[in-house]
């Protein structure tokens, strides 16, 4: 069986491998978080970059 898989300390290394996929879902997050909020603020340059050229044309 594959170290990363063993469940009891053996030979002294802890298994840690709970935390390790516990900090990359968290990561994960924050990043769908960041996306989202990228895309959010591209709309909204959009739309602001439509009104700034109907008012121009006016």
């Amino acid at each position: 069986m594959p170290i990363l898989f063993q469940t009891a300390e053996v030979s002294g290394i802890p298994y840690t491998a709970d935390y390790l996929f516990g900090g990359l879902a968290v990561i994960a997050v924050i990043m769908l978080v960041f996306i989202g909020s990228l895309y959010l603020r591209f709309q909204n340059v959009r739309k602001d970059i439509a009104l700034a050229e109907q008012l121009a044309e006016e």
